[in-house]
């Protein structure tokens, strides 16, 4: 698996799970998540999922919007549908709406 966030890799599930795991969990309880758009399609034994959301969160004690795109790429195997690679990328929405 490779995971691609914040300008960085992580090349397995145990390097992630030791690493930002705990931090975006913790990020992601306190966040209310706004799924905008949902694109997927499948091609034989792989399929990607591409996902648009706004995450509405407290910093400071203040309202933030963060614009977040997520890309994930799965293989069938004979256990199932597996995740082989995900890429988060996000961004502060303006204050005044503008992206």
């Amino acid at each position: 698996m490779l995971i691609l966030e914040a300008g960085g890799a992580e090349r397995s599930a145990e390097e992630y799970l030791g690493g930002h795991a705990k931090g975006d969990a913790a990020f992601l309880k306190q966040a209310h998540v706004q799924l905008l758009r949902r694109t997927a399609a499948v091609h034989g034994d792989l399929a990607w999922v591409a996902s648009e959301s706004e995450l509405h969160v407290s910093r400071d004690g203040k309202p933030v919007t963060v614009l977040s795109a997520e890309t994930m790429l799965v293989r069938r195997s004979e256990e199932g549908w597996k995740i082989v690679h995900i890429h988060w990328s996000s961004r502060t929405k303006a204050p005044d709406g503008h992206h």
